[in-house]
């Protein structure tokens, strides 16, 4: 009896093991792969596309290594939302708020004219980079 126990808990033990190599691998592969920022000065570009087509554009230089902080430092633009376990859920851009549960508008966030991969908290920030926030709506037509 005390060997069936034995042999039940084998499965378990083995298990647990794969799981520990395999949230170790996948830790490392975020760290090698996760985006990379840059220190120093940056130069860049930022243009909010409002939802009557209407755009402001700034340019900025900073020292900042994300998005978020390069925007918070951004002189005439103010950016408001939710913080989140993922960072800042972007709601309202210079007063101008985009409300997804009403008619399913957000703000959406371009980077070098491709949308953006990571949150604003994580978006890294690179000389010459070309950041676009847009107002848009889901299911538009």
């Amino acid at each position: 009896m005390n060997n069936t126990k034995q042999s039940n808990k084998k499965p378990l033990i083995i298990g647990a093991a794969i799981l520990v190599v395999l949230i170790a691998v996948f830790g490392t592969v975020y760290f090698f792969f996760r985006p990379k920022t840059v220190s120093g000065e940056k130069s860049i570009s930022v243009e909010v596309v409002y939802n009557t087509g209407a755009s402001t554009v700034y340019s900025h230089n900073t020292d900042a290594e994300y998005l978020r902080q390069a925007l918070e430092e951004i002189e005439g633009l103010t950016i408001e939302g939710e913080e989140s376990e993922y960072g800042l859920y972007v709601k309202t851009v210079n007063g101008v708020t985009a409300d997804y549960e009403k008619d399913g508008a957000y703000w959406a966030f371009y980077t070098n004219g491709e949308y953006s991969q990571n949150g604003i908290d994580s978006e890294p920030v690179h000389d010459n980079d070309s950041f676009s926030i847009k107002y848009e709506k889901a299911n538009a037509e």
